[in-house]
């Protein structure tokens, strides 16, 4: 899939040819020749691009997977389990979430439906964020981002 920045390298380098300007190209060999050769330097150019584009990304990835490990919120809503420290930027565990993610688990792991899991929680006091009982879904998240 072409890349915003590789989409405009070639809008750049390469205008479109009109019909007369194309048979020409189609018949004069050196022409053709010329062409050719300014293409591939406009696709060398976007592939350097690309590659580059790549390791901004795997670099970044690389990043934020050693910020998580440190236990550093890296963005997006604070994940059920944890709060945030004084310093805005570390994660600490919350007790009580801690609790109903290891009861979740273990009932999981014992086959049990996550519907019930819910159930199971509210009869125990333990409640989503919102102070609601948990849906199904969300004891599905929690176990999965448990593992």
């Amino acid at each position: 899939m072409p890349t915003v920045l590789a989409d405009r390298i070639r809008e750049c380098f390469l205008p479109p040819l009109d019909i007369e300007e194309s048979e020409h190209y189609d018949a004069d060999p050196a022409a053709q020749a010329e062409r050719r050769a300014y293409n591939l330097g406009v696709s060398a150019a976007v592939a350097v691009v690309k590659q580059y584009e790549r390791e901004q990304a795997e670099a970044t990835a690389r990043a934020l997977t050693e910020l998580r490990a440190a236990g550093m919120k890296t963005g997006g809503a604070v994940p059920y389990g944890f709060e945030l420290a004084a310093d805005g930027k570390t994660l600490k565990p919350r007790a009580k979430e801690r609790k109903a993610i290891g009861i979740a688990t273990k009932l999981r792991a014992q086959g049990a439906a996550y519907r019930s899991i819910a159930n199971t929680l509210a009869e125990r006091g333990l409640v989503a964020r919102s102070g609601k009982k948990f849906k199904p879904q969300q004891i599905h998240r929690m176990v999965k981002r448990a593992k």
